[in-house]
């Protein structure tokens, strides 16, 4: 199963935030205090692998819930997750609960401040029949009825009774759907006319048998789990939940790890959150030498006066034991130094497990520097990495396809180059692990998937929110300093374009991005458009702030970049505003999608065949009025994003904020499943001609 979305409510900072789509990699960003921890700290308490994850009432509720739930059953729900079941789960659970597969796809895990869960498949379908198939067989077998000849012993009467008892059953399957109580009321009419004398050949009875049979077949179909069953479905999900690792910089291992500390913070219970953090690093690091503490302390022990009354065979076993553990050490160190190396691609590191007295120390040595270092000799960067690889490992028990990565801070003591190398870690990582984490660095923000990066912010009335929309909450000042690694990121990623000879196009936001880099990859693939030149979207947060971007895309020869703006009042304005000051020698350089489509208030969503997002509108903007469809009120030749807002207004249906994000990301996927032949050819010339423009 695979996380595809999640809420927080009812936790620390948290009073209920929005419901945030997860990607294979996430980036949560904000200011320091927003609440970024908060929001992983309840993802890991869903499952945590570890016992620090486990809830706890006194640091985990609001303090202005705390006496309150305190005094409650603490059955307050705190986290909701939204995950999607592959094929094999979704069988398993179909049987389960007697339900058909279409609607299993995705199920709600909730859990409650008393440990317990919720487990609820929104989407499930009753296991309902259609009553055409019922009407179809009833009707034949009334003309069945009228029409057969009757036996000697068999009189008008009971074919009159017959027909009156089937026209009563015709009327009961008028409704479109049957339900169980109504097959068995339909059963029930059908035994009352049973006549167990009957002759066996009597068309009548054949009648009867046909019927009898051909409902009570079907009745199997609507048959209510009970409520065992129910239960073991739920235990299902429960059992196949990912393991959730949770690691900060806190845990960082010590420079010097001294035993006689380290054994006795093991046994502490008060310790702080940073204390706390690197004791559970350690117990990660010797669970995985597979050796206490005081294991590694004896070994590190020169012989001591006791040990000179020592008999021989007593000598012999503890040299044994001290061997043992030795051996332990090296092999220890020689399967951390392979597996490092499937990860970590800054160097061939060797690490090296030594117990040296008290102290338990980690020796490095890599092809440049092959002589051993203790680990406090190498980098922080290097420190983080191991200490961080080590949680993993050990926590996720190898099962790493069912662990879900949740990092607070990662690789902050990392040098920017090493920071970038990270997240293109990240992103080969998450092919086997979902992975969130927290940053306020822009080296850690992949400008070209913006729509990874959620906007996590503190609102007026000083609780936590967090949006997929970037602009969330933009009148607050904290807000824009929230989101200043992803501008920085943006300045970073288009300098390093430049000087990799890209083209960079400057849109109005996100969601053109998406629609261009789909309509982008469909050209090339199609083998319509072959760029020289990388072709790079920018989102510039609306038409504000095209200016201030324009001056980091112009280039060294001060050719100044493409800007693609909708054709709507406020990109029209700024595309005359730009012709006339920054663009007056290079007008061309400054597109609107009206005059490329040729419809007046163009904007980019213009750009995608009409039939597909007419399509797809109906999972963006579900109406409760089952007679309202957009495809009904859609006008041709005409913006279709004013029509979406419109019919969302008038159908009283909320448009979540960054719902055009969202809805891009949809078509987007749709788009690049489809092939050209189900794309017309005006729609393909259209795209050939922007492109041509961009190029």
């Amino acid at each position: 199963m695979e996380l595809k979305a999640f809420q927080v409510e009812n936790f620390r900072s948290i009073d209920q935030s929005e419901w945030i789509n997860i990607d294979d990699v996430t980036a949560l960003i904000g200011t320091n205090e927003s609440g970024k921890t908060n929001l992983l700290s309840a993802l890991w308490k869903l499952n945590p692998v570890s016992n620090d994850g486990k809830i706890n009432l006194l640091s985990d509720a609001p303090r202005k819930l705390y006496s309150q739930l305190r005094a409650s059953d603490k059955s307050t729900i705190f986290i909701r997750c939204k995950f999607e079941l592959n094929e094999n789960e979704v069988q398993h659970i179909s049987k389960l609960r007697r339900t058909p597969i279409e609607g299993l796809k995705f199920t709600t895990v909730c859990r409650k401040y008393n440990s317990g869960y919720t487990v609820d498949f929104p989407d499930e379908k009753l296991s309902n029949l259609s009553s055409l198939i019922f009407q179809n067989l009833i009707t034949s077998k009334i003309e069945i009825i009228k029409n057969l000849q009757l036996l000697k012993s068999e009189n008008e009467e009971k074919r009159e009774k017959f027909l009156n008892t089937f026209e009563i059953i015709d009327l009961e399957f008028q409704s479109p759907i049957v339900d169980k109580a109504r097959l068995e009321k339909c059963l029930s009419l059908l035994e009352d006319i049973f006549d167990e004398k009957a002759p066996k050949t009597s068309e009548l009875t054949k009648v009867y048998n046909d019927t009898h049979e051909f409902i009570s077949s079907h009745l199997s179909n609507v048959e209510k789990p009970t409520s065992e069953e129910l239960q073991k479905s739920r235990n299902y999900i429960i059992e196949q939940l990912p393991n959730f690792v949770y690691y900060s910089n806190y845990g960082n291992l010590d420079s010097e790890i001294y035993l006689p500390h380290v054994i006795e913070n093991l046994e502490r219970t008060d310790l702080g959150a940073k204390e706390s953090a690197k004791v559970k690093t350690l117990k990660v690091l010797f669970d995985y030498v597979k050796l206490e503490p005081k294991d590694i302390l004896d070994l590190g022990r020169t012989e001591s006066k006791a040990d000179i009354d020592l008999s021989t065979d007593e000598i012999e076993i503890k040299a044994a034991e001290k061997k043992e553990r030795s051996v332990l050490l090296q092999s220890a160190s020689t399967e951390l130094t392979s597996k490092f190396r499937d990860w970590w691609k800054q160097g061939e590191y060797r690490f090296r497990f030594e117990a040296d007295g008290n102290h338990f120390r980690i020796w490095v040595s890599d092809d440049k520097r092959p002589e051993d270092i203790e680990l406090e000799g190498r980098s922080t960067g290097l420190q983080w990495f191991l200490s961080f690889y080590l949680t993993f490992l050990v926590e996720s028990k190898d099962a790493h396809k069912n662990s879900i990565l949740l990092l607070d801070e990662p690789g902050l003591s990392l040098h920017p180059l090493a920071q970038k190398d990270l997240s293109l870690f990240f992103g080969n990582l998450s092919k086997t692990n979902q992975i969130l984490y927290t940053t306020h660095s822009p080296f850690l923000v992949d400008s070209n998937h913006l729509n990874q990066v959620k906007a996590v912010y503190i609102q007026d009335d000083g609780t936590t929110n967090i949006s997929s929309n970037l602009r969330a909450n933009e009148g607050n000042p904290s807000q824009t300093k929230s989101i200043y690694p992803v501008h920085a990121a943006l300045g970073l990623s288009v300098s390093e374009m430049l000087f990799n000879n890209c083209t960079p196009v400057l849109v109005e936001g996100p969601s053109d991005q998406i629609y261009l880099s789909a309509i982008k990859t469909l050209l090339i693939s199609f083998g319509e458009l072959t760029p020289k030149k990388d072709i790079i979207f920018i989102p510039s947060g609306g038409t504000r702030g095209v200016k201030p971007i324009v001056s980091l895309l112009t280039g060294k020869n001060d050719e100044l970049p493409i800007v693609l703006l909708d054709g709507d009042s406020q990109g029209s304005k700024m595309a005359e505003a730009l012709r006339k000051d920054l663009y007056q020698d290079t007008p061309n350089s400054i597109l609107i999608v009206s005059e490329i489509i040729g419809m007046d208030q163009a904007e980019i969503e213009d750009l995608i065949p009409p039939s597909i997002m007419k399509k797809l509108s109906r999972y963006q903007l579900r109406s409760n009025n089952p007679d309202s469809d957009f495809e009904d009120c859609y006008v041709k030749d005409s913006p279709i994003l004013k029509q979406l807002e419109e019919f969302a207004v008038t159908n009283e249906i909320t448009l979540e904020k960054g719902w055009k994000v969202e809805f891009a990301k949809l078509v987007k996927n749709h788009l690049l499943k489809i092939s050209r032949d189900k794309i017309s050819e005006d729609t393909i010339s259209t795209w050939k001609a922007l492109f041509s423009k961009l190029i």
